[in-house]
């Protein structure tokens, strides 16, 4: 994925790297897009099913383990069931797609552009995620590959790896990470948060919760037009909207 703006050694800003699923927007990009792929006809009955199993049993128990063992289902079932499809057929579900936003990570996103490079780094496909690069007002977005040949998905492909994606972006010299900032819903964001050098986790996760407080990241809620802070010497800021947030941890809005 190309920066849609250029940069050079004189002009490189810091990161501002953002999670999209359940961070930006409420739901997995992956997950809205298999619904619609199963809508049209794309998934066997079979896959369906098992799918609507783990999903319930994570929903009952509200479990962040049998969550992530639902995406992976979901990740391996996608590879396999768009096995043999053309590319044009998934880029038109992917354009489709209609996601509710958080409020404080779209925001801070229109706040940050000015001073930071915002990027977003997805575990969704790649194909999806660059539908919303724009729409959001990213530099760029990077997602999990898939495998293509002549238009083709070979059912095969790559999970993303945040931190590398970033060390990469920092190695060609079109970030950095002084003054950085990443933000975060899940355990699996943990190591990306833990690489620059301000941590914002956005309703985190129970295990992202208890990281958060050991690591001294600061803690986002949000819920309907409710935005509050948790900075990380403990301290509860209630009601603030995103501007405040961001200028008390000291963000260059």
């Amino acid at each position: 994925m190309a920066f849609t703006s250029t940069t050079s050694i004189e002009t490189v800003k810091p990161l501002a790297a953002f999670d999209l699923d359940g961070t930006t927007f409420k739901k997995s990009i992956l997950e809205a897009l298999v619904d619609v792929l199963i809508q049209n006809g794309f998934y066997s009955e079979e896959t369906i099913t098992e799918l609507r199993e783990r999903e319930g049993m994570w929903q009952s128990n509200n479990s962040e383990r049998l969550y992530l063992d639902y995406i992976q289902a979901m990740v391996e079932s996608f590879l396999t069931q768009l096995a043999g499809h053309q590319v044009n057929e998934l880029e038109l579900a992917a354009q489709s797609l209609q996601l509710r936003r958080r409020r404080f990570a779209t925001e801070a996103m229109r706040l940050l552009s000015q001073n930071y490079t915002t990027v977003a780094i997805s575990g969704s496909p790649q194909l999806a995620v660059e539908v919303f690069t724009e729409q959001l007002g990213l530099c760029a977005s990077y997602g999990s590959r898939v495998d293509i040949e002549k238009g083709i998905f070979l059912g095969t492909g790559r999970t993303i790896d945040k931190v590398k994606m970033i060390r990469e972006l920092v190695e060609q010299g079109k970030v950095t990470l002084t003054g950085s900032v990443s933000f975060g819903d899940t355990f699996s964001d943990a190591p990306m948060l833990g690489l620059t050098q301000t941590a914002i986790c956005i309703n985190p996760s129970a295990n992202l919760e208890v990281e958060a407080r050991n690591r001294n990241w600061h803690v986002v809620r949000e819920s309907k037009d409710n935005i509050s802070h948790v900075s990380p010497d403990g301290r509860y800021h209630s009601v603030q909207s995103t501007l405040d947030i961001l200028e008390r941890i000291g963000l260059k809005v």
